[in-house]
Parts: structure tokens; sequence; C-alpha cells
């Protein structure tokens, strides 16, 4: 068969979506300039939650808190993506009453 034909039917390759005549207009959205800069990101997130503790643990006692929280709750930080884990850190993390 013939190059670009099938069954009698002639099939038109499109080279390209840009409208005629706009591949080369700079005003054209798609032919903008762009470049890439590097940002840094911090996010604070807040909750409160209600954690078990022993009957003989010091409800006031922070360090208890934290160990309550971190063992019992699960942190936005630990449902990251692996991929995406290793470009994450946590700048802060705190209990407060």
């Amino acid at each position: 068969m013939p190059n670009g034909q099938t069954n009698g039917i002639k099939i038109l390759k499109m080279k390209s979506n840009v409208p005629p005549g706009a591949a080369e207009d700079p005003t054209a959205p798609y032919n903008e300039k762009f470049k890439v800069v590097e940002v840094n990101i911090s996010q604070t997130l807040s909750t409160t939650v209600k954690v078990f503790l022993s009957e003989d643990a010091d409800e006031n006692d922070l360090n208890v808190l934290e160990q309550a929280v971190n063992e019992q709750i699960l942190l936005p930080s630990e449902c990251i993506e692996r991929e995406s884990y290793d470009i994450w850190c946590v700048d802060d993390f705190c209990v407060c009453l």
C-alpha cells in the first residue's frame, strides 16, 4: 500500500498540536521561556490526640508524653512514600500540654 493510505483512506499525520502560524509566536504560552529554581519548603502541622500512659507515668513529663506519641501515633512524616523520604526531613518535633 502507498505510504499514508489504508484501504483507500488517506491517513493525515499531524506533526504538532500548535495552531497554524503560531509555532514561532513568542507571546504564545507554550513558547514562554522558564527557568528552574530550587526552593526550601517547611510545613508545620499540628493536631490534638489522646495517648495511653501507665498508671504510674507522670503526665506532665514531656519526655514521657513524647515517647508515648512516638509509640502510639502515626505521624505524617511516617506516611511519606519511601522514594520521597530521602529528600524530606523533620525540622522540628515537639509535644505540648
